[in-house]
């Protein structure tokens, strides 16, 4: 099992060894545009065939974005943190059931960055930004294009496929700035249009960024539009993906390294023998796995933690007595838990959904023993509007069934 990474990248700086302008000084700007294939919105499909779509991060400006409009040789140019830093988790790809029963739990997500180096001539302000503009549109895509072509069989964007996509947008590119552009300022743009110094495209899988955790990035464009070098760095570190780990490291930094032992061992014990009783309960546990990056970030808030340690404190008092109505305080704890998540994931919609759906079933599952709560759960995927149906004693949930995307997956960490 692969745990989620927290990437960033930093371009820090570039450097101007001939600036190519005869007597003047050169005015560079930079487009950059940060990417993600992951199983936030990608997964392997029964044909062993990628399916979704592409997240593009995009950054601002075009003329004078990088701060500098006078360079000449021997200058160094600092990269803005508004278009060189960007930070991304990177969630491993979700794989069908029958993949996962083979062996295989899941497929390693893609990360990257495109950066184009401009000098600035004749094109005008507007035209330059609708180039900009175009860029990040072709990106989109080109990226959404090339997803389906990715799969067991193909499972990394080659050079050929970088370069088709170079080739698809530098025509949009051009496009956009000419329909941007009035008839004259075409011909003004034509006789000195803004020069492409070059352009780079660093594509990194998931598993390359875990096994190499820091990655030098630097690129050298030595043409007839001067001399450059730009550097920077891909950094990686990974977030825990089971969430009794991610509170585990609260609860010992509070009470001590040996604090937690007997809940994780108890949490553990369930997980690898009795778990296996309540088969759907899987879909539930990969949905808060998926999510185990807002609560390292929800646990920063102090009421929250202290509910996510209380609950993680008498689980094993909790699954001792698997047929005794969970009380109201644990439900608060939970409550409270999920209710604060909502309010730090706006910016990813299936997360907030995932979320969401957890809070509506947990309100159904109010008063019952955990017990009723595992074989309900067990019985249905995550999704929309669940209910409660209480039959001849029995205790279902009733709900409008979605396709999943994810699925149990083996052991690999220490959770």
């Amino acid at each position: 099992m692969r745990n989620n990474l927290k990437v960033t990248f930093n371009l820090d700086h570039l450097n101007c060894y001939d600036e190519a302008d005869g007597w003047g000084s050169a005015e560079p700007y930079m487009w950059t545009v940060f990417f993600k294939i992951d199983g936030t919105t990608c997964r392997l499909n029964d044909s062993l065939m990628l399916e979704g779509t592409a997240t593009v991060y995009t950054t601002p400006g075009s003329h004078g974005n990088l701060g500098n409009t006078d360079v000449d040789e021997g200058d160094v140019v600092a990269v803005p943190g508004a278009i060189g830093f960007q930070e991304m988790t990177l969630t491993p790809i979700p794989v069908p059931d029958f993949v996962k029963q083979l062996g295989t739990d899941d497929a390693p997500a893609i990360a990257g960055c495109i950066v184009v180096l401009m000098e600035e001539d004749n094109i005008s302000d507007d035209g330059a930004e609708s180039g900009h503009q175009a860029l990040n549109a072709a990106v989109q895509n080109a990226l959404n294009s090339l997803i389906p072509t990715l799969g067991v069989s193909n499972q990394s964007i080659s050079d050929d496929d970088i370069n088709n996509m170079s080739a698809q947008i530098q025509s949009k590119i051009e496009d956009a700035v000419k329909n941007q552009q009035n008839f004259f300022e075409n011909i003004w743009s034509w006789l000195n249009p803004d020069d492409t110094i070059g352009s780079v495209v660093w594509k990194f899988s998931g598993d390359d960024l875990l096994n190499d955790t820091s990655i030098a990035l630097q690129q050298r464009w030595n043409n007839g539009d001067g001399d450059w070098e730009l550097f920077g760095s891909v950094t990686t570190a990974e977030i825990p993906t089971c969430p009794a780990n991610v509170v585990k490291e609260i609860f010992d930094a509070l009470f001590g390294g040996s604090s937690s032992k007997k809940s994780m061992e108890v949490l553990h014990h369930f997980r690898d023998r009795d778990m296996k009783k309540y088969t759907g309960l899987n879909l539930w546990w990969t949905l808060a796995s998926r999510n185990s990056h807002f609560l390292v970030q929800a646990l920063k808030n102090k009421e929250v933690a202290e509910a996510a340690i209380t609950l993680f404190k008498e689980a094993p008092a909790i699954l001792s007595n698997r047929d005794k109505a969970i009380s109201e305080h644990h439900f608060n704890c939970a409550t409270k838990v999920l209710e604060h998540i909502v309010t730090l994931n706006t910016k990813e919609r299936q997360s907030r959904k995932d979320i969401k759906r957890s809070i509506d079933a947990l309100h159904l599952l109010k008063g019952k023993s955990p017990n009723q709560l595992f074989e309900a759960l067990s019985s249905v995927q995550p999704a929309r509007y669940p209910s409660v149906n209480a039959l001849g004693g029995s205790f279902k949930l009733k709900v409008t069934k979605v396709k999943s995307t994810t699925a149990p997956r083996k052991k690999r960490s220490d959770c």
